[in-house]
């Protein structure tokens, strides 16, 4: 039975589980899990993850049995066999669910590997004859090939590192991302499909497979690696679509059998080296990627239309036969190493939008006899003209504040410099190393002597200024906070300018005052224009706290500053009682807050009704009417009148008062009686016998 190359990837991720025992069975090593049950393929080796004996067949199995207990095998480990060279063929059981990387790196005599079918099914546009064995549920295909099932999402970095026996690999829809190196120096690969879910080529990803003719990217993608395609000599033809907004460094670089350019909408990819005579760019084009015109020796011009933003690192390097370029308005910087040894270019003109000059951007341009840099340029990178050998004259604009390392390094033709920078724009190590020192250096005629102060520009020996830059009074303005003028004159270069008017003044806020300090930036001698402005200090405002009584009446006043919260320290303030309430302190009204402003509180009371004291009263008193008892409050009022009955008469009260009636005062628990006597009466009489009369007289 023929055997093809048919390769299953799950999924090429590190395996994240713990494994308690790494043991051999059968012909294979495994890492166990004795808790999940589950088992990984894993390397002979631990502490160098190859095969140290060679093995030409692999057939790993469902499960394996150790010490009495059944390990599902579930994944084959990171480099587990990794360097295999005599490994022909394997087989893969559908119980497993993920490969990890390197997994078969390097497998260069890897012709047949059997994929227990499961839920894949063959894609008949391998062209390859499969044969499906139903009692083991095997698919075997006879042609090499990988054909990866649709459950995986992600190709792992190096999975198929050096599989130089692999022809041809169809990655699946579900597929997002193919992972760097993936399929590096694959030189069999001959045919490559590549899924429309796809939204990435890792860098590298398809390096060396020099037996790819053609390649279609599908609109998923976004992004293609550094070296994605690199020396892949064999390719004739590349469809990038316009989803791609991103092409890395050398993505197409050493594909000697592209004839036509490769690009799209958004990203310019690359031009064949063989392209002789001039190009224009398509409009619409909006960067060039790294590399994209390297070593086109026979590339005469090139017109760049006006969508680019910036010009790629190496875009242009070693076009020997590049003689001008034109670099438009809408370009804002030119990358590191951009026309680095483009030794036929004559003349740049580098245009007002550019605002930085990368690293060796112009190294080696041996042709090129001027050079004009537009005034937004900021800064020179390193190494920028180093080895121009050809310039004459250069003219560093205004803008420039900073040139880097060896930027003009070994220009000796250089007759002549100007530098138009009032203020000279601070020199990495070895600016000028090689040139001349006696050649003219032409600066504004009001720095001759900040030049002949400064690092490396006082080498020149001969400073001269720049005709018609002699002094000349300049504009100076002071500024209040606000922006708004305070003065404005016209002060001759050197002079220092003085402030005549009243002092600023910036009105407090809540928050702070503010007190005048000075200027900024720091008031010095005229070169050019400039504008002072007025600086305060601050100081965080206090605000006077009253606490007052219930009538208004302050009991303390406080100064507290903004954003405090007051606390009043005095003693609890208090209120008197009176007959019917006691009053017991509760705070302040309003609540108290933060300070943003003076404010008064006023204490608050809570009230306390007093409940009267009662005392029990009891008047009494034999042979009279009077009978009280009851409960009382304390102060009560009592008027008390002891009436006699018949034949008694009032003698005193118990307390021994006479008074009847009287009024009592109830302060306490009381018991009063009163007190009677009997009225006596005296009887005398006639005898009757005489004819007198009784009286009774009491």
């Amino acid at each position: 039975m023929k055997k093809l190359f048919t390769f299953f990837l799950l999924l090429v991720a590190s395996i994240g589980t713990m494994f308690a025992e790494k043991v051999k069975i059968g012909d294979l090593y495994y890492n166990l899990d004795a808790t999940n049950q589950t088992a990984e393929v894993t390397s002979q080796n631990s502490s160098f993850p190859f095969w140290s004996t060679t093995i030409t067949t692999a057939i790993i199995p469902a499960s394996v049995e150790y010490n009495s207990v059944t390990y599902s095998v579930t994944s084959i480990g990171d480099y587990a066999f990794s360097g295999c060279s005599g490994l022909t063929s394997i087989e893969i059981p559908n119980s497993v669910t993920s490969i990890g990387k390197y997994a078969f790196s390097r497998c260069t005599g890897l012709t047949s590997i059997i994929v227990e079918n499961g839920n894949s099914l063959y894609d008949s546009r391998n062209n390859c004859n499969a044969i499906i064995e139903t009692a083991t549920n095997t698919l075997i295909v006879g042609c090499k090939n990988t054909t990866i099932p649709n459950s995986v999402t992600s190709i792992g970095s190096n999975a198929f590192y050096g599989c130089s026996g692999l022809t041809s690999v169809t990655i699946p829809n579900s597929v997002t991302s193919i992972g760097s190196w993936a399929f590096y120096y694959c030189t069999g690969l001959t045919s490559l499909t590549i899924g429309n879910s796809v939204t990435s080529i890792g860098n590298s990803a398809f390096y060396g497979c020099s037996g790819l003719t053609s390649v279609t990217i599908p609109n998923s993608v976004t992004s293609i690696g550094g070296a994605a395609f690199y020396g892949c000599s064999g390719l004739t033809s590349v469809t990038i679509p316009n989803s791609v907004t991103s092409i890395g460094c050398g993505a197409f670089s050493d594909c000697t059998g592209l004839t036509s350019p490769v690009y799209n909408a958004h990203v310019f990819a690359y031009l064949p080296t063989s392209y002789s005579g001039a190009y224009t760019i398509p409009d619409g084009i909006e960067s060039i990627a790294c590399g994209t015109f390297e070593s086109c020796s026979s590339l005469t011009s090139v017109t760049i239309p006006n969508s680019f933003t910036s010009i790629g690192s190496g875009a242009f390097r070693n076009c020997i036969g590049l003689t001008s370029v034109t670099i438009p308005n809408s370009v804002t910087s030119i990358g590191d190493w951009a026309f680095s040894d483009c030794t036929g270019l004559i003349s740049v003109t580098i245009p007002n939008s550019v605002t930085s000059i990368g690293y060796a951007a112009f190294f080696g341009c041996t042709g090129l006899t001027s050079v004009t840099i537009g005034n937004s340029v900021k800064s020179i990178g390193d190494y920028a003209f180093d080895g121009c050998t050809g310039l004459t004259s250069v003219t560093i604009p205004n803008s420039v504040t900073s040139i880097g390392e060896s930027a003009f390094r070994g220009c000796t033709g250089l007759t002549s410099i100007t530098c138009e920078a009032t203020t000279p724009p601070t020199l990495g190590g070895g600016v000028f190393s090689n040139v001349d020192k006696s050649i003219p250096l032409y600066v504004p005629a009001q720095s001759v002597d900040l030049y002949k102060a400064a690092d490396q520009w006082k080498d020149f020996t001969n400073i001269l200024p720049i005709s018609g830059t002699e002094p000349e009074t300049f504009l100076i303005s002071f500024l209040n906070y606000d922006g708004s003028e305070l003065q404005s004159s016209e002060v001759a270069y050197g002079e220092t300018p003085v402030y005549t008017g009243e002092a600023p003044v910036k009105p407090a806020d809540a928050q702070y005052s503010y007190t005048f300090s000075g200027w900024t930036p720091e008031v010095v001698a005229v070169t050019s224009e400039a504008t002072y402005t007025a600086v305060f200090e601050s100081e965080v405002r206090k605000y006077s706290i009253t606490w007052q009584d219930e009538d208004g009446n302050p009991i303390k006043v406080d100064e507290v500053a903004y954003g405090e919260t007051p606390v009043f320290s005095g003693a609890i303030p208090a209120k008197d009682a009176t007959a019917e309430y006691t009053y017991e302190f509760a705070g302040w009204l309003p609540k108290v807050k933060e300070v943003t402003e003076d404010a008064k509180y006023t204490t608050f009371f809570e009230r306390n009704k007093i409940e009267p004291t009662v005392y029990n009263v009891h008047i009494n008193g034999e042979n009279c009417s009077l009978r009280i008892s009851n409960e009382l409050p304390a102060g009560t009022k009592l008027q008390v009148e002891a009436v006699a009955d018949e034949c008694f008469e009032f003698q005193k009260w118990s307390d021994n008062n006479t008074d009847n009636p009287r009024t009592i005062t109830v302060t306490e628990d009381s018991n009063l009686t009163a007190e009677f006597n009997k009225v006596t009466y005296t009887i005398t009489g006639e005898n009757e016998n005489e004819g007198g009369e009784v009286q009774i007289i009491p």
